[in-house]
């Protein structure tokens, strides 16, 4: 990747007051904001100093760079380059939101509501600006799916991401909120074996009666042998 300084370039962000390249602005903000390795662009929503370091970065990088539609034209060749740069130096499959509902067994707008409320870390964008997931994403949407099924609401499941992303310092934390569902699952269990004992039971009368070996009893008509 070719420095501003070696392609006549003078940026802005360090001094200058030139018309700033989109192919110069979009190397520098990536080795502002990700380093020289250029590592994946666009992750799910950052913190908000993150996300003002990042606006301030990018504005100073595109400072007299001319018109509106040219600052969305440097953003997008910067997201492209990222993007390309991440795929490549990983060697990662990436899928597409549709890929993603197909893998996981989530709808669309499931999906896009977990993204949206931030349950999906660091999902990545594509040159278009749309979400795509690699393989670790697809795991942890997996994971979301398996907490949904043991009755974790979205108030919970914010919370467990948000102690997952503090390593395994947080590990006591999530046990305890596991053990407590585990609880809750294990009483809704012992109801669902006492409904099919229930079943299983009126079902063995129910045969009984047709092949006359029982007489037929009823609590609702009042009827008894």
């Amino acid at each position: 990747m070719l420095g501003p300084e070696r392609r006549g370039v003078v940026n802005p962000a360090f001094g200058g007051g030139s018309h700033a390249e989109p192919e110069a602005v979009a190397e520098l903000w990536i080795v502002v904001e990700f380093g020289v390795d250029a590592g994946g662009f666009g992750a799910n929503k950052s913190s908000g100093r993150e996300r003002y370091r990042r606006e301030l970065v990018f504005s100073r990088l595109c400072a007299g760079s001319g018109t509106g539609q040219h600052r969305a034209y440097c953003l997008m060749i910067a997201n492209a380059v990222a993007y390309g740069a991440r795929r490549d130096r990983m060697g990662a499959t990436m899928y597409t939101m549709k890929q993603a509902c197909e893998l996981t067994g989530l709808s669309y707008e499931t999906l896009k509501f977990y993204c949206l409320s931030e349950l999906v870390p660091r999902v990545h964008r594509d040159a278009r600006n749309h979400r795509v997931f690699d393989d670790h994403n697809i795991a942890w949407i997996r994971s979301l799916v398996c907490l949904r099924r043991c009755g974790l609401g979205i108030a919970e499941m914010k919370r467990y991401v948000a102690l997952c992303l503090e390593g395994e310092a947080s590990i006591p934390q999530r046990r305890e909120i596991l053990a407590e569902k585990r609880e809750e699952l294990q009483h809704r269990l012992q109801d669902i074996e006492d409904s099919i004992a229930y079943i299983d039971a009126k079902e063995q009368f129910y045969e009984a009666v047709l092949g006359r070996h029982t007489p037929y009893v009823s609590n609702v008509l009042g009827l008894e042998e």
